[in-house]
């Protein structure tokens, strides 16, 4: 009996050591970002420049007289936006085409007047800022989208501006107008949520 109960107590510890090696948690191995943004790991990094957000972001002296000429005539800050808006999305002012492989900066977009529906918002947002605006980037959250482009798998997203007058500490209002602005050619996504990416 003794001996059943010794064997008994030498299989129960056997088996709770057993189990607790299996519970024994793996290393885990975390890539440092800066290896996810190594440049030399793709070839012909070198051909390829990468712009500054100042660079991104600059309006050249035609596109800040296009925005001043623009909102000139409008004394109030709601009317400066609209007719800014109304600006850039006039084809008989700008002349603004879509075209989905042009990747521009707001110098670019505004000189060759097509680009796709980021750059058109870069150009815009710059434009808002000169205009003394406050504007911001909005996430539009896409269904999960996916293409393949020169051998690279490219998960697709969409972004628009909401854009609004400067606050007047003078002014109380309860009601603070804004515009939003989707350069987006299929309208289905405005009942999208949206999350703030300034």
């Amino acid at each position: 009996m003794q001996l059943a109960s010794s064997i008994q107590n030498i299989l129960i510890t056997l088996v709770f050591s057993l189990s607790f090696c299996g519970c024994q948690s793996t290393s885990v191995y975390v890539t440092p970002s800066e290896l996810l943004l190594y440049d030399r790991g793709f070839v012909g990094f070198t051909q390829v420049q990468i712009e500054s957000e100042q660079e991104i972001f600059r309006l050249d002296d035609k596109a800040k007289a296009f925005v001043k000429s623009t909102i000139a005539s409008k004394t109030n800050k709601i009317d400066q936006m609209e007719a800014l808006v109304r600006g850039i999305f006039d084809r008989s002012d700008l002349n603004l085409l879509y075209q989905g492989d042009a990747n521009n900066t707001a110098i670019e977009t505004f000189h060759s007047r097509a680009a796709n529906c980021l750059s058109m918002s870069i150009m815009t947002y710059a434009m808002a800022k000169e205009a003394g605006f406050y504007v911001d980037f909005q996430e539009i959250m896409i269904p999960e989208f996916w293409t393949r482009k020169a051998g690279f798998s490219l998960l697709n997203g969409h972004i628009n501006l909401k854009m609004f007058a400067p606050h007047d500490p003078n002014v109380f209002m309860l009601n603070k107008r804004s515009f939003q602005v989707d350069f987006d050619p299929q309208s289905s996504r405005s009942g999208l949520p949206k999350k703030n990416r300034e």
